[in-house]
């Protein structure tokens, strides 16, 4: 799939809604950033493990907090496939695996710590 075709896919099977915040998502966001193969391999790049939708702000923030992003899986090591680090949904508290087929999964319970 294309970019734009993924986007679409990811930003749907989020209900359109920023996973951190849980406010309107106007971002998909990389887990596995550029710099560490996140776009550079084109499986990674658009495969849906390693994408989230995020507000603006939300997005600003994983980059800007890295070590709390990578704590609460928004970001993803270069070592890591994005598929076996969930991600917390913070306002609620529960953690979550996107998986490559499109699919959300919640696991409970569950520590990142």
């Amino acid at each position: 799939m294309g970019w734009e075709t993924v986007r679409k896919v990811a930003l749907a099977r989020d209900g359109g809604k920023c996973l951190k915040c849980l406010g309107v998502s106007t971002d998909v966001h990389h887990r596995k950033v550029k710099g560490m193969g996140g776009t550079s391999d084109p499986g990674v790049a658009t495969g849906l493990a390693n994408l989230v939708s995020l507000c603006a702000w939300c997005h600003q923030d994983v980059h800007l907090h890295p070590e709390e992003s990578y704590r609460t899986g928004y970001l993803v090591h270069s070592w890591d496939d994005p598929a076996d680090i969930p991600l917390i949904v913070k306002p609620s508290a529960f953690y979550i695996h996107l998986t490559e087929d499109g699919d959300m999964r919640q696991v409970w319970p569950v520590s990142l710590f």
